[in-house]
């Protein structure tokens, strides 16, 4: 309320001021008052079409008021002056919306760098949307041994949003130098950032042949609902 009074002064001083309208839009918009939003945003646009707030808070509005092609051009509108993390998750969920979900990860990895409440978004979208193809890429492994030699596979979860049935492949050399593979899967919850580990089975004669006999990687994930 007060803000809105100081505004009221500002504007009838200044009625032509962008930044003026797009924090009136600011307000309208903490109103829930969409509409009124978007048409505060639209001024802003028209008194300085070479900024790109305006464009961002008109498509967002557009989004959350279901004007999905509105929403896209207006979105484009403001990355083509200066990126953000906004933009970009929702043009990656507009996508997402449309099955093209290729274009979809390049924008929430976009998004993803920032760590704006939009970045910690994208994020979680990213995970939904790679893991089952890159799950590896989210669940960092590594093979260790213990005081007896025996062989572990420690993993940890990368993300934050948390994971289950996670697959690890394994392959190592037998003491006849042949290849031998196997799997172990963990059907446990991992909340983000966690670790956990797994025991193979296998047992070296020494812990220094790790590193020579034994791979492991993460071959499967899903996310716990």
């Amino acid at each position: 309320a007060e803000a809105q009074e100081a505004l009221n002064k500002a504007l009838s001083i200044e009625p032509r001021e962008s930044l003026f309208h797009g924090l009136q839009g600011d307000i309208h918009a903490l109103n829930k008052n969409r509409g009124r939003a978007l048409r505060s945003y639209e001024k802003a646009i028209s008194a300085n079409p070479d900024f790109f707030y305006g464009y961002l808070r008109k498509g967002q509005m557009e989004y959350q008021l279901d004007r999905y092609l509105a929403a896209r051009k207006s979105l484009n509108m403001s990355v083509d002056m200066l990126p953000t993390a906004e933009a970009h998750y929702l043009l990656g969920m507009l996508d997402k919306k449309n099955g093209d979900m290729s274009s979809a990860v390049e924008h929430f990895k976009v998004a993803a760098g920032s760590e704006s409440e939009s970045g910690k978004h994208a994020a979680q979208e990213l995970v939904r949307l790679d893991l089952e193809s890159n799950p590896s890429r989210y669940i960092a492994s590594r093979a260790v041994v213990d005081r007896d030699n025996n062989v572990w596979v420690q993993f940890g979860n990368q993300t934050q949003v948390a994971l289950t049935n996670i697959e690890i492949s394994y392959a190592w050399l037998d003491e006849q130098g042949q290849t031998r593979q196997g799997r172990q899967s963990y059907t446990g919850q991992l909340a983000g950032g966690q670790q956990d580990q797994v025991r193979l089975g296998i047992r070296l004669t020494s812990p220094g042949e790790l590193d020579q006999r034994v791979r492991v990687q993460v071959t499967g994930a899903s996310i716990a609902e």
